[in-house]
């Protein structure tokens, strides 16, 4: 009996607007902790989504950490995932470096919240932890800076 390919690498999604787009999250990170939550609420019915709704896809559809949040980006199955950094959190380099690779392979775009790239070498002495503005962004490229400036809308970075 055959696997299902439920994360066959290949492109992002076409999705180009913010309120079209399938979200995932941290599995710690409620939607409140987004900065898009002050403009959206937000909802896992995809038959009911409205004109203040954003799509969450559900935790039970994902697995494991950032990683495969990452990879649900690159291979259409989500359009966006958004990261927000917890106070005394020290963010490794290996969580998300393989994972931005992929998602820039398939044509989608990795930012932190003030819309740097991430800067995996400013660890000079270990190059083990990196340092985003706030958080990451992990887009199809499309609705990026739509999201960017909502961020930068409700959050200082």
């Amino acid at each position: 009996m055959t696997q299902p390919n439920l994360l066959k690498l290949g492109s992002v999604d076409e999705c180009s607007t913010v309120q079209k787009a399938r979200f995932c999250l941290s599995d710690s990170q409620p939607w409140e902790a987004i900065p898009l939550s002050a403009s959206y609420n937000a909802t896992f019915d995809t038959d009911n989504v409205g004109d203040k709704d954003i799509l969450i896809l559900p935790r039970t559809f994902m697995c494991c950490g950032s990683l495969s949040k990452y990879l649900m980006v690159a291979a259409g199955k989500a359009s966006v995932f958004i990261l927000r950094q917890k106070p005394q959190t020290i963010i490794k380099a290996w969580d998300h470096a393989v994972g931005e690779l992929c998602v820039n392979e398939a044509g989608g775009k990795v930012t932190d919240w003030s819309g740097s790239q991430i800067d995996y070498v400013e660890d000079k002495a270990l190059r083990r932890d990196v340092f985003p503005s706030v958080g990451f962004l992990v887009t199809n490229g499309s609705v990026h800076d739509q999201i960017l400036g909502m961020i930068s809308s409700q959050v200082p970075v």
